[in-house]
C-alpha cells in the first residue's frame, strides 16, 4: 500500500513540475512569436492527451487530479499571457 501512495505522489509532483515548466515556455513563446507559441500549444495538447490516456489506465483518480492541475495551471497561464500582451 505504501508503494502505491509513493508512486502516485511521485507521478503528481512530476506532472505538476513538467506542466509548470511547459506552460512557462509556452507563455514566453506566445509573447515573442505567436506562430511558434501556437505550434507549441498544439504540441502540448497532443502530448497531454496521450499522457492522460495512459495515466487513466493506471489510475483514474490520479488522472482526474492531473486534469484539475492542468486546468488550474492553464487558467493561470491564460491570465499571465493576457496581462503580458496588454502591457
Amino acid at each position: 500500500m505504501d508503494n502505491i501512495l509513493l508512486e502516485g505522489s511521485i507521478i503528481l509532483v512530476f506532472h505538476l513540475f513538467m506542466a509548470m515548466l511547459s506552460l512557462a515556455i509556452f507563455s514566453s513563446l506566445i509573447v515573442k512569436r505567436k506562430v511558434a507559441g501556437s505550434i507549441f500549444l498544439i504540441y502540448l495538447l497532443a502530448i497531454g492527451f496521450f499522457i492522460l490516456k495512459s495515466l487513466y489506465s493506471y489510475s483514474p483518480i490520479i488522472c482526474s487530479i492531473v486534469v484539475g492541475m492542468y486546468v488550474c495551471l492553464g487558467i493561470a497561464t491564460y491570465f499571465n499571457v493576457k496581462r503580458k500582451l496588454i502591457i
